[in-house]
């Protein structure tokens, strides 16, 4: 029996589709296990947290800075398949060892048998959370190809280009003072007390910079929306405007 011409269910146009949105359903994949299961963890140590015999604030402050940074990288995720229209299984690696680094930084803040928490690990945790975070958005701006954009769309791809490279820029800042820091814990270069006072303003700034990141990603994500469906009368945003 012959096929009749277009009866294939799997043809080639089938599987190119497939193909274009196969790293979006990667990242979801991916991201949705990792995210679900730092916050379950975050949910059991914040318990821990509030019943330890010692350094609760401490603890705390510790617990929200991981916690702020879990839901930035997780954004992150969700919009990194826009910008890399091209990706597969290679985008997964720096996603899981992110998360592992992510479980790290919750489950040292948990109180030991002697209920003491070793959290003098969070700044190792914190740091391999950034690098990875660095690895994810380098492995996404590897893949940016502004021909795969078609001539009205490539403003977009621009910026999207300048969001990655700038996003690149700030982690590896946060890479680089956070290094430093694990050599001042690993070398115990601070006495118990300067570097519990150390530990609270390295949190603070944490908190607060990786809230105002949310907040600023946000706000670019929404332009470059525009950019795309602009609102009746609405003035188009420049790609210089979806990159700032």
């Amino acid at each position: 029996m012959i096929d009749e011409p277009g009866a294939h269910i799997f043809d080639r146009e089938t599987l190119r589709a497939r193909l274009r949105d196969y790293n979006v359903v990667v990242f979801q994949i991916a991201s949705s296990l990792v995210q679900s299961g730092v916050l379950a963890l975050a949910a059991i140590v914040l318990i821990d947290v509030l019943y330890a015999q010692r350094d609760v604030p401490i603890l705390l402050l510790l617990w929200l800075a991981a916690f702020v940074f879990a839901v930035l990288a997780f954004e992150r995720q969700l919009y990194l398949p826009l910008a890399t229209p091209r990706g597969g299984v290679s985008d997964v690696w720096p996603l899981m060892l992110m998360g592992l680094a992510q479980f790290v930084s919750f489950a040292c803040l948990s109180p030991r048998a002697n209920g003491v928490a070793p959290w003098e690990l969070w700044y190792f945790a914190y740091t391999a959370s950034a690098i990875m975070g660095a690895a994810t958005i380098w492995q996404a701006a590897r893949f940016v190809t502004i021909e795969d954009y078609s001539p009205e769309l490539k403003p977009v791809g621009e910026s999207f280009a300048a969001w990655l490279r700038r996003d690149l820029k700030e982690l590896v800042i946060v890479v680089s003072v956070s290094l430093v820091l694990c050599v001042v814990v690993a070398l115990q270069l601070l006495p118990t007390a300067a570097l519990e006072w150390l530990t609270v303003a390295v949190a603070l700034i944490s908190i607060f910079g990786s809230a105002w990141l949310v907040r600023r990603d946000g706000q670019r994500f929404w332009v470059l929306y525009a950019s795309v469906y602009p609102a009746p009368g609405a003035k188009v945003p420049s790609s210089g405007d979806a990159g700032t």
